[in-house]
């Protein structure tokens, strides 16, 4: 039956037939302005009643909640995120590793450090925002990892109650420790725990991995997990919002061993100088040892 016999069978009325000729043009439109965003490490975009849904390539799945700015407005904006981080990382853990996640936000990094760790091994990952830490959660469960925890602190040098500032314009889904005079924040009350205190607490002797993202307080975590590193030697992966922050964080680990570096496609490519680094440069910290099997061959 063609176009015109449709509407005659159905006896609708020219109005109301364009009309829905219309709505036919513009979900055609709809669609191909998703299938645009459908590159890189997306494989599909599946659009349900409730809820929209992000399958990658490499069998990871992330919720997008629009009213939230959190991990996947990145993901759809670049269909990827952290690319050659996210490739270093996919060689440095593995089957068995205890990895821990400090700023897990909606668990772009939990989610695939909880698949390379496997089954016989654990992910603690720490988000103290309540809108943040509910869509990672929500993105454990739907991923099945059994082997991730998710834990509502924030992580510092002590342990005790404390108040984060959270930028308007973030949503409630970025947050620091440390207040910026030059934008609009909002409080909120969180729980501090160390790294020391909680590996204790939770019996873990060897951990293996540490991502820490949070927003310029990097250098307290690491005060607070001194005795931790100092034990097990974990490799990190650290943000670095400015040259000052390197040089702090520089001057606590390299007495105790650590080297640094950068990852370039999955290898690491160079010891980084403080003259190397931008603006919220990511950092791989280890012994160079450690390094030399991913070290890049010049």
């Amino acid at each position: 039956m063609n176009t015109r016999e449709m509407q005659i069978a159905e006896n609708i009325s020219k109005g109301k037939f364009l009309k829905l000729k219309d709505q036919i043009h513009n979900f055609a439109g709809m669609a191909d302005a998703l299938r645009t965003l459908i590159r890189n490490d997306i494989a599909s975009i599946e659009i349900t009643e409730h809820i929209t849904l992000i399958h990658l390539k490499d069998g990871r799945k992330y919720k997008w909640n629009p009213e939230i700015l959190d991990m996947a407005v990145w993901l759809l904006e670049k269909g990827t995120v952290e690319p050659d981080e996210t490739a270093m990382v996919q060689r440095l853990v593995g089957e068995g590793n205890i990895a821990l996640d400090i700023g897990a936000n909606a668990g772009w990094y939990s989610i695939l450090l909880a698949n390379l760790v496997g089954g016989n091994g654990e992910v603690h990952a720490f988000e103290p925002l309540d809108d943040a830490n509910q869509a990672l959660i929500g993105n454990a469960e739907l991923n099945g990892c059994r082997n991730l925890h998710v834990h509502p602190y924030a992580v510092s040098n002590k342990e005790g109650g404390a108040e984060l500032f959270v930028p308007s314009y973030h949503l409630n889904t970025l947050a620091s420790l440390t207040s910026n005079p030059y934008v609009s924040e909002s409080r909120l009350k969180c729980q501090l725990v160390s790294l020391d205190r909680f590996v204790q607490d939770n019996s873990l002797t060897n951990v293996h991995f540490i991502k820490i993202d949070a927003e310029g307080h990097e250098l307290a975590i690491l005060q607070g997990a001194k005795q931790m590193i100092c034990a097990c030697h974990p490799i990190l992966m650290l943000e670095c919002l400015d040259q000052q922050a390197f040089e702090e964080i520089r001057q606590f680990l390299e007495p105790i061993g650590y080297s640094f570096y950068m990852a370039k496609q999955g290898v690491l490519v160079q010891k980084v100088t403080l003259g190397q680094l931008g603006q919220e440069s990511n950092i791989f910290c280890m012994r160079p040892e450690q390094a030399a099997p991913y070290l890049h061959e010049c």
